[in-house]
């Protein structure tokens, strides 16, 4: 998964938003590591932001924001994030679970889906349209 991000981070653009959906264990966030190192960043501080809900990430060609929604309990306690600064600026944004708000989600999310299958792990992608 870190490979596979790594290749995507190289190529991804500012204002890129991501939704990263799939069961825990999945490789999300082995694959915002990847992202992280596609854009030149330091990846020794990328981890799953499950406790501290949103780390942003500096010193790569774009500025990186890793953001997670997993304990986020509606849409009241969501508003007090300031998503919308997110969105409006030009970094490169992961959004693990997502789909638990698709209705807060940018219309250009590319929305990603992390499953297991067996002993591997299989990825699919969707642009919202």
């Amino acid at each position: 998964m870190q490979a596979l991000g790594t290749e995507v981070g190289s190529a991804i653009t500012p204002r890129t938003v991501m939704s990263l959906d799939g069961p825990l264990g999945a490789g999300k966030t082995c694959f915002v590591r990847g992202l992280v190192a596609g854009t030149g960043a330091d990846i020794s501080q990328v981890a799953s932001p499950t406790f501290p809900l949103i780390h942003e990430y500096s010193g790569g060609r774009t500025p990186f924001v890793h953001l997670d929604l997993y304990r986020i309990g509606g849409e009241s306690e969501l508003a007090e994030l300031g998503l919308d600064d997110y969105w409006n600026s030009d970094a490169v944004i992961a959004v693990e679970w997502g789909s638990r708000f698709p209705a807060w989600m940018p219309t250009r999310t590319h929305w990603i889906s992390f499953e297991i299958d067996g002993e591997g792990r299989r990825v699919s992608e969707k642009l919202s349209s």
